[in-house]
């Protein structure tokens, strides 16, 4: 009988270990958040500043990893190591953009609501970091809760 209690922990913890993806929940945060500048990553803002499809979340992806979503009139920030990087959002469509991250540098993602499919797409673009800090002002912030599942 404890060869199978045996069997059936080991593979237990060996399902979870393997079926372990990068979910998360997340919380509004009604002020505006400025993060430290760290000398050796680079700061990168996910904003949304439309509520046009409000309600479909765009999942942001750096180097295939989930990092977040946006909602209508929110944003996120994350780090990220120096280098050269792949940032997706996905909605009804994909889009990609490269990121050639400098440390201590910041960088302003905006993403657009594009409603020319029954579910909305995105656009993705950088933007000056003026008009990044006007947006920040118009949504609200995104603070995520990471989970395994």
């Amino acid at each position: 009988m404890s060869k199978i209690i045996r069997y059936i922990l080991f593979s237990f913890i060996i399902l979870s270990l393997i079926g372990c993806s990068r979910q998360f929940d997340y919380i509004i945060n009604e002020n505006p958040v400025h993060p430290q500048i760290l000398k050796d990553k680079a700061l990168i803002y996910v904003l949304r500043p439309s509520f046009v499809g409000f309600m479909v979340p765009f999942k942001v992806y750096l180097d295939d990893k989930p990092i977040g979503l946006t909602k209508g009139k929110t944003y996120f920030y994350f780090y990220t190591s120096p280098g050269k990087h792949i940032m997706k959002t996905t909605s009804g469509n994909t889009t990609e953009l490269e990121l050639d991250a400098a440390a201590g540098s910041k960088y302003y993602v905006k993403q657009t609501t594009i409603l020319d499919k029954i579910t909305p797409g995105n656009k993705t673009v950088f933007i000056s970091e003026e008009e990044g800090e006007k947006l920040i002002k118009t949504t609200k912030m995104l603070q995520f809760i990471w989970k395994c599942h």
